[in-house]
């Protein structure tokens, strides 16, 4: 089981340095897990843009989420931080606390920042996440099959014209074919014709022969 945080972007840090401005990251721990993200030079509404997963085996662990200030030449500044108990988002609707502004809390009573900022966050179960890279791959997945059809249904019309002329073709041939037997028919009921014709011509004459050779005969 995976927990997928995208750290989007603050607003309203307090200025750390003596330019009344700020190079703030932000760290995100659970348990064990450690995460950081880029440094956003002299800004106090930082951008990062950017997701982390972690794995989770205990639901009662807690996701902290810090802003802190980079100091080249002394301790970086704890700006601000907050917590989410893991089994806070596993209860949720969806598994998901959808994408909202959290305001950043002192670290303690003893922090000279008692306004701290807001970071927007999105925090949920990878498999609930609107905006994962496993949902991304299924969109274009989606997108690739939504396509497939168009080419299909080419293919398809392709094949069947094809397949029409074909059967066009095959009827032309058969009909050659038809045509040429029913002439080669004629021209042999033609001949037998000539022949019965010429028998029965020819008949007359061998019964005048009989006659012929009977009154010799006699």
């Amino acid at each position: 089981m995976k927990l997928t945080v995208r750290l989007i972007e603050a607003r309203n840090l307090p200025p750390t340095d003596t330019n009344g401005l700020s190079d703030p990251y932000a760290k995100l721990q659970l348990g064990k897990q450690k995460f950081k993200t880029k440094v956003v030079k002299k800004n106090l509404n930082p951008s990062w843009g950017e997701e982390f997963s972690f794995k989770v085996e205990d639901l009662n662990e807690e996701l902290v989420v810090c802003v802190l200030d980079e100091d080249k030449y002394f301790n970086d500044d704890m700006v601000g931080q907050i917590k989410f108990p893991v089994s806070q988002v596993f209860d949720a609707d969806n598994q998901s606390l959808g994408t909202a502004w959290y305001s950043l809390q002192p670290k303690n009573k003893k922090s000279k920042f008692k306004e701290c900022g807001e970071v927007l966050l999105s925090i949920c179960f990878s498999q609930s996440f609107p905006d994962s890279n496993c949902d991304a791959s299924q969109s274009r997945k989606n997108v690739d099959v939504t396509q497939s059809p168009s080419r299909s249904f080419n293919g398809t019309s392709n094949s069947s014209s094809a397949r029409l002329e074909e059967t066009a073709s095959s009827k032309e041939e058969k009909f050659f074919a038809q045509k040429n037997l029913a002439g080669r028919i004629a021209k042999i009921f033609n001949k037998n014709s000539d022949v019965v014709s010429a028998t029965i011509s020819r008949s007359p004459e061998i019964s005048e022969q009989s006659e012929t050779d009977g009154s010799e005969v006699l």
